[in-house]
């Protein structure tokens, strides 16, 4: 998750309040709390070595807080120290209320993923031990934390079936046949060389399978691939002629060459009506095509190609044969 950084001071002063606790707060020289010695009633340089160990066990031993309070309160004198000790319960107040804090974040993001969920379970977990002032961060970043734990959540759960179906579904270039006992999203870029790796193990599936499977291609252009938007268009008019497979083997055997040059000699190597198809590419004719690609593939988390999904399972490496045949096996299955 990404979180807003925070000094170890910053984080100590956040557990220790902007104002001291009053002297005559109710209960706080009370020698019984279990994190106040009793020998403290004596000011010495121990004072506060136990003041910095208290402060830990509040926020956390892992946490930058106690990191850094060893530092800090070596430069108090002992006498503070001692009345830190004596007004500890002010900060365990406070160390409660961020403790508060963190759990109604955590509950608010479990009821948005899904109370029942791996990844709400995996988020109870890990955020258990967490130093209390990085609660405060996740609130303060709420949106940005629900964005990443969602596309987290998407890695570990299937599609929908209603999105499932709309990501397999149009005019869109595919082999097989519609009702085919399992169905194989990918999206994918042209000038990504990881979807190279996955179009051979494509064509593997396709070679092995035959009509068990039926296989749909989508567009997913990256940004950082500036040629890439462009070739998708390209696919798409070449798929307009019928040889969307021909042109799409040719656009991954020479990712390197993707110029508008190059993308009208691979059309004029596949005999296809040329004149049409420059028309395509100088008009955007499929542009809004590819970007209502991009728009399936935001909304089932797509964040990098190439992505695969089984019967709405998102495999974790398309380029890895073997990792593919397997879901097809356990979907077939």
């Amino acid at each position: 998750m990404h979180l807003r950084p925070a000094t170890a001071t910053v984080a100590l002063l956040a557990l220790l309040g902007c104002r001291p606790a009053p002297s005559s707060a109710p209960g706080t020289d009370d020698p019984s709390s279990p994190l106040v010695d009793a020998s403290a009633a004596q000011a010495s340089p121990e004072t506060c070595v136990r003041y910095a160990g208290a402060l830990c066990k509040l926020a956390g031993d892992s946490s930058s807080m106690c990191e850094g309070s060893g530092d800090l309160v070596a430069l108090l004198a002992p006498e503070a120290c001692e009345a830190g000790l004596r007004h500890l319960s002010y900060s365990e107040e406070r160390a409660t209320a961020l403790r508060k804090l963190c759990d109604d974040v955590i509950d608010r993001l479990c009821r948005e993923i899904g109370e029942t969920t791996s990844t709400c379970a995996s988020i109870r977990e890990q955020t258990a031990d967490f130093p209390v002032t990085r609660c405060e961060a996740l609130a303060s970043d709420y949106d940005t934390v629900l964005a990443e734990v969602q596309a987290i959540a998407a890695q570990l759960n299937p599609l929908s079936p209603e999105l499932a179906q709309a990501i397999a579904a149009g005019d869109v270039p595919s082999f097989g046949p519609p009702d085919a006992a399992v169905t194989i999203v990918e999206f994918s870029d042209f000038q990504c060389p990881y979807c190279a790796k996955a179009a051979a193990v494509v064509a593997e599936i396709r070679a092995d399978y035959g009509d068990r499977v039926r296989f749909v291609f989508r567009q997913f252009p990256l940004e950082i691939h500036p040629e890439a938007h462009l070739a998708a268009q390209a696919a798409l008019a070449a798929h307009a002629q019928g040889k969307f497979w021909p042109y799409h083997d040719l656009l991954f055997a020479h990712q390197n060459a993707l110029s508008r040059e190059a993308l009208a000699s691979y059309a004029k190597q596949l005999k296809l009506d040329t004149r049409t198809f420059d028309r395509a590419l100088a008009e955007g004719t499929y542009r809004e095509r590819v970007e209502e690609d991009r728009g399936l593939g935001e909304k089932a988390f797509v964040r990098g190609t190439p992505t695969l999904f089984v019967d709405g399972l998102r495999v974790a490496d398309p380029t890895n044969a073997a990792m593919v045949r397997a879901a097809i096996d356990a979907a077939l299955e």
